[in-house]
């Protein structure tokens, strides 16, 4: 079913617990997570994705993202 980023994100999670040290599931789940609009659930699992590979570039790109849009918002809300 398109758009069924909960299921997604379930599938990616048993896949990941059947090959624990592979970080591609992970970031799978991780990007299934920002989809379903789950920030908490994303960044854990980028941050298992770098802690398995710090050199993953998807992993890092949208860590690095995700990351830069926190402070930034931080920043704005700082400033009303």
């Amino acid at each position: 079913m398109k758009g069924d980023y909960r299921r997604a994100m379930l599938e990616y999670k048993i896949a990941s617990q059947n090959t624990p040290r592979d970080p591609e599931p992970i970031y799978r789940l991780g990007l299934a997570a920002l989809e379903a609009k789950d920030g908490k659930a994303a960044v854990g699992a980028f941050e298992k994705v770098l802690k398995l590979n710090e050199n993953h570039e998807g992993g890092k790109a949208v860590f690095e993202r995700h990351h830069q849009r926190e402070v930034h918002g931080f920043a704005e809300r700082q400033q009303l």
